[in-house]
């Protein structure tokens, strides 16, 4: 929640349009949207580029003897991103929140199904038989029976429904932590994700945990930052907001998920551990192979993890725009309803303040009443907005051209070769984007859910 974080959610606000903060009362207080321009401009493109079919990598063999394999493995890792996980909508989330939040994280992961107990009392032994025999064949799980006092049976049966699987999630930016002078998630020392989950879905993830747990008054990392309340501003949270026990498995607790590196075999070399804690209570830890963390950053900053975005440039755009209109409509709203001198006593200034059309305005002498100038802003405004589309569009790569809009720039007389190098010029950034995102992190997570898939 430090310099990193302001800048964020400074971005954010101007993409959403939000105002400034120094407007005036009775004044032009317009946003303009360049940010939310540029980002909205971008994506379509992007979009096409990765998720247009349901092939969004494809495994090449080495040699003929992997041909088959590798179109096993283009198949399979392709059905658990598009069929198994809602892969548009991770791939779209992923790459508003680079172009929106500087970077974009996902998260990928082997999910095992919750056991489901089902459990029946005072039932007789017909009943019994007649529970068991529904089960059928297939059933997988575990049975227990408990003899009562009164000759009746209780029956416990522990059911395994659906399968293991890798999930794919969506992480917002403020819940990452990557330790300071580190570039890459697969070889820093330190990656934390930090959010607020429930006693209950702690549990799920097969940790057994008490009710009045204590994350050590850690909750308000994650929940109190200002992106996330950005985030969640418009959503009450009511549910979590009393007793804590009262709330039992509801309760809400700050979960740590971190990969570590240090020696803990104490052989003389580091391995990865992730770790999986609240508080000061450490749940689970296991030495893993590769952080299940994948990030992104649309311009690449050298020696730095979070990179930038086209729209970091377009901030200043915005505001320079913002300021240029809001004179343009007070310079008309001055001229359409001008300011009047007047001879204190010697008008009535009821009928000056009505301002109707074709009004009288009573005076007790001619002169009494004069309209004070206002000089009207000349093209010199017009020109510093189209300055500010001209900067836009060489730091951005977006522009109306590019995207085929402007009729002026293609028409009958146009060239196939100018047309092209108008299109080639507005797409080249574009396209630098799409390919650090496909180098860095698209290609890394489709690994990631090969591995996965090797070692299940």
């Amino acid at each position: 929640d430090g310099q990193l974080s302001e800048r964020i959610e400074k971005l954010n606000d101007y993409y959403h349009g939000k105002k400034y903060g120094d407007e005036q009362e009775g004044k032009s207080q317009i946003v303009t949207r360049e940010v939310y321009e540029t980002i909205e401009s971008i994506m379509p493109y992007l979009v096409k580029v990765f998720f247009s079919t349901d092939q969004a990598v494809v495994f090449e063999p080495e040699d003929e003897d992997d041909v088959a394999i590798a179109q096993q493995e283009t198949e399979y890792v392709n059905w658990v991103f598009y069929k198994d996980n809602p892969g548009f909508k991770i791939g779209y989330t992923w790459l508003k929140d680079g172009l929106m939040n500087k970077v974009g994280y996902v998260k990928a992961i082997r999910e095992t199904p919750e056991p489901v107990v089902e459990e029946y009392e005072h039932k007789t032994e017909e009943q019994v038989a007649m529970l068991l025999e529904g089960l059928g064949e297939d059933f997988e799980g575990d049975v227990e029976l408990f003899q009562e006092d009164d000759g009746n049976v209780s029956i416990s049966i522990t059911r395994v429904t659906g399968r293991d699987r890798t999930v794919i999630s969506n992480l917002p930016p403020e819940e990452i932590s990557v330790s300071e002078g580190d570039t890459c998630l697969q070889t820093a020392r330190y990656v934390k994700h930090e959010a607020m989950r429930s006693i209950s879905e702690i549990r799920a993830m097969g940790f057994d945990i008490e009710d009045d747990i204590s994350d050590g008054g850690s909750s308000g990392i994650g929940s109190m930052s200002t992106l996330y309340q950005d985030r969640h501003a418009d959503i009450s949270s009511t549910m979590y907001t009393g007793d804590n026990t009262v709330l039992g498995a509801s309760r809400e607790v700050s979960l740590k998920e971190e990969y570590i590196r240090f020696d803990g075999n104490d052989d003389g070399i580091n391995e990865l551990w992730q770790v999986f804690r609240i508080g000061d209570t450490i749940l689970g830890a296991e030495q893993v192979s590769e952080v299940q963390i994948y990030g992104w950053s649309p311009i690449i900053v050298p020696h730095r993890h979070v990179g930038s975005t086209p729209a970091d440039p377009v901030i200043e755009i915005q505001r320079l725009k913002s300021k240029v209109l809001r004179n343009l409509l007070d310079n008309q709203e001055r001229l359409n309803n001008g300011r009047f001198g007047v001879v204190d006593g010697q008008v009535n200034l009821d009928d000056l303040m009505e301002g109707s059309a074709a009004g009288i305005v009573r005076m007790n002498f001619q002169g009494a009443v004069t309209a004070l100038p206002t000089p009207q802003l000349g093209s010199s405004a017009f020109e510093v907005l189209g300055y500010a589309d001209q900067a836009a569009e060489r730091q951005t790569g977006v522009s109306d051209r590019g995207q085929g809009l402007d009729p002026k720039q293609f028409n009958s007389n146009t060239t196939l070769g100018s047309a092209d190098i108008v299109m080639s010029a507005a797409e080249q950034k574009q396209e630098l984007i799409a390919r650090i995102f496909a180098e860095t992190g698209l290609k890394d997570v489709m690994l990631g859910i090969q591995r996965l898939g090797i070692q299940h």
